[in-house]
């Protein structure tokens, strides 16, 4: 499917309508995470969760085999803050028991204390092919995204995009205050970076609440999207 790159950054709000009006016909008719690394072929490079809690989405990332390696970062505490509804803080909480996922390294801790420094030292060269973002919260989307923002900067054009899974994008009250925004403030403060709308799970259509796959699995909030990085002129 071919995506097709936000261009409107001029609000919050008109960005994230924008982001609407790609999305509608837009249907991958699988999970984005999924569908992202069916893109992906041979083994290669790194994949990156953010958010891991029980490991459910790691173990799919794992077992793709399509990575050198794979690392999920969480406090494996719970949300530091509340969120939305009925998830305040602690929600999601594993009682600081890390999950059992052969094949991925897990970093504990809270992202403002885990993510910049793990980026700082990683090498421009490492070949980060996956981000899946499951942050919840604004806060800790925005340390992520931020910290990811300046790594592709440094790391400079890739010769394939960067995949960016959002699993909480779009779809609910409150959305325009969470990873919405951090992908917008992302994308006004690095300006190389060019973004990229691929699909969602499933689209409000005239009151209708169509779904692709499974139904008990569609999530509207999930978006699949991908990154590229602009050659920097002054090089």
């Amino acid at each position: 499917m071919e995506a097709e790159p936000i261009t409107e950054t001029g609000s919050l709000i008109a960005f994230a309508e924008s982001v609407e009006v790609i999305l509608k016909p837009r249907d991958l008719a699988q999970p984005p995470l999924e569908y992202a690394m069916s893109r992906l072929s041979g083994k290669s490079g790194l994949a990156l969760e953010f958010g891991v809690a029980g490991g459910a989405s790691l173990r799919t990332i794992v077992a793709t085999n399509k990575f050198d390696h794979v690392m999920g970062f969480d406090c494996w505490q719970g949300l530091p803050e509340a969120w939305i509804g009925p998830w305040g803080k602690g929600s999601f909480s594993q009682a600081g028991v890390k999950p059992d996922v052969p094949g991925a390294v897990l970093v504990s801790g809270l992202f403002q204390d885990t993510v910049a420094t793990f980026f700082d030292n990683l090498s421009s060269d490492a070949g980060v092919r996956l981000v899946h973002i499951d942050c919840d919260l604004y806060s800790a989307a925005s340390c992520v995204l931020s910290a990811l923002a300046h790594y592709l900067e440094r790391a400079g054009p890739a010769e394939s995009p960067i995949w960016l899974v959002f699993d909480e994008l779009r779809g609910f009250d409150g959305h325009l205050d969470g990873e919405m925004k951090a992908l917008y403030e992302m994308i006004v403060a690095h300006p190389r970076l060019r973004c990229f709308i691929v699909g969602c799970d499933q689209r409000p259509v005239v009151g209708e609440l169509l779904q692709y796959y499974t139904p008990d699995a569609a999530c509207p909030f999930r978006v699949a999207t991908y990154v590229t990085v602009d050659k920097d002129d002054a090089e």
